[in-house]
């Protein structure tokens, strides 16, 4: 395919070696190829991505020979923060007898591009071996290469190797490769231990039958069964891989942001746009998720449906109300809001959440005690320092809850 794909948290660079890339031995077309992969490690390193520089050690009078001039790599960086980093390799397969695996299950990556040499052996041997341990793997067809195989040319052994791969392999071009950090950012840990507190404060809470369109104007919907096991981020995974850029909004974004305040409810805003559509129904659908209009009243879970100004969802982490700028909100220039929210890198995914000032701006609209409270807190909110005042705004929201 040559379409835009999700961004990646790793670029894994194969064997950019001097002996193949300069001199007698290098590959056809090895400067244009040099240049593609540059391209891709600049953008890699500009968005804070993994990245992976693997070098072969080749057997006794190998160009990559180790200890050899053709044994270099080329392209390795210096230092940078322990965000690149250079695997040695005996074999075809980057992951076999090196510890790869372990470095992109420790960061949380599960999206890599692969480029590099050759393409018909460490390229696809590696890549075979991220699709097995169940990553998803970007390749573009402008960033591999190899030689000539007899009176075959690189460029047909190269596309060959390329569909051999199967049908998981995401094929695009290096242009349409985009990259995100894999650590996660502040916002999201936040986020986390805000759910780990919701779930000790909910363990031995018995359920009354409430859902988030019960919640009163005051505590919200901490206090209804919907958060009981409330936990977006399965969800929010689902709308990034799909490409469904909606917008975390309410107390989520909150959280994100610092408020001390527990939620069981998810609201999400997104643009309304046709392209969008499919990708939330696609997002949705791949979470098993169950779609009303506003009046209740059961929804396919396909494109058509997203054309109302609100949909509400019920999944199996997370209920909640899926909005566009057509629903009537005043005066506030909502369609804006999406164009400046904020992005968190989630350890393999990224969360898009409401800018703070558009929040407390949302906040002060809805106008309810929740939302004038919860505006003042993010006004005074600088982000929370540790988990202690967290656990500690927990308790308070349980005695309110108990106590309303």
């Amino acid at each position: 395919m040559d379409s835009e794909v999700p961004p990646v948290e790793c670029l894994i660079v194969v064997d950019v070696q001097r002996g193949f890339v300069e001199g007698p031995h290098a590959v056809p077309d090895a400067e244009r190829l040099v240049g593609r992969l540059s391209w891709l490690l600049s953008q890699a390193r500009r968005a804070g991505a993994f990245v992976v520089h693997l070098q072969n050690d080749g057997p006794a009078g190998a160009v990559d020979q180790p200890g050899t001039p053709g044994w270099e790599l080329l392209l390795a960086a210096g230092e940078t923060g322990g965000n690149e980093v250079v695997i040695r390799k005996s074999s075809d397969d980057g992951f076999a007898g090196t510890d790869l695996g372990e470095l992109l299950d420790s960061r949380g990556v599960r999206r890599v591009a692969i480029g590099g040499l050759l393409s018909e052996m460490c390229v696809s041997a590696t890549a075979r071996a991220a699709l097995a341990r169940g990553l998803s793997v970007v390749v573009a067809r402008d960033a591999h290469g190899t030689y000539d195989l007899g009176d075959i040319p690189a460029a047909v052994v190269a596309r060959v190797a390329e569909h051999a791969l199967g049908d998981t392999l995401e094929l695009t071009n290096s242009a349409q490769v985009g990259f995100i950090a894999a650590e996660e950012d502040a916002a999201v840990q936040r986020l986390r231990r805000a759910l780990s507190l919701l779930a000790e404060q909910t363990r031995a809470r018995t359920p009354d039958g409430t859902s988030h369109h019960d919640a009163d104007d005051s505590v919200g919907t901490f206090g209804t069964d919907d958060a009981i096991g409330f936990d977006p981020l399965p969800l929010l995974r689902a709308l990034h891989e799909r490409g469904a850029e909606a917008v975390v909004i309410g107390q989520v974004a909150g959280i994100m942001h610092g408020s001390l305040e527990l939620t069981g409810d998810l609201d999400l805003l997104w643009d309304g746009g046709a392209e969008q559509a499919k990708a939330l129904a696609a997002a949705f659908a791949s979470v098993s998720a169950e779609l009303t209009d506003d009046g209740g009243r059961p929804l396919p879970c396909e494109p058509a449906s997203f054309g109302l100004p609100k949909v509400l969802f019920r999944a199996a982490g997370a209920s909640g109300d899926c909005c566009t700028p057509a629903l009537p909100w005043g005066d506030l220039p909502v369609a804006e809001f999406l164009t400046r929210c904020r992005i968190a890198a989630a350890g393999g995914f990224a969360i898009r959440y409401l800018d703070r000032a558009d929040l407390i701006r949302m906040r002060r609209a809805a106008g309810r005690i929740k939302d004038l409270r919860r505006a003042d807190e993010l006004e005074n909110a600088d982000g929370l320092e540790n988990a202690d005042e967290l656990e500690n705004a927990a308790g308070l929201e349980k005695s309110r809850r108990d106590h309303v």
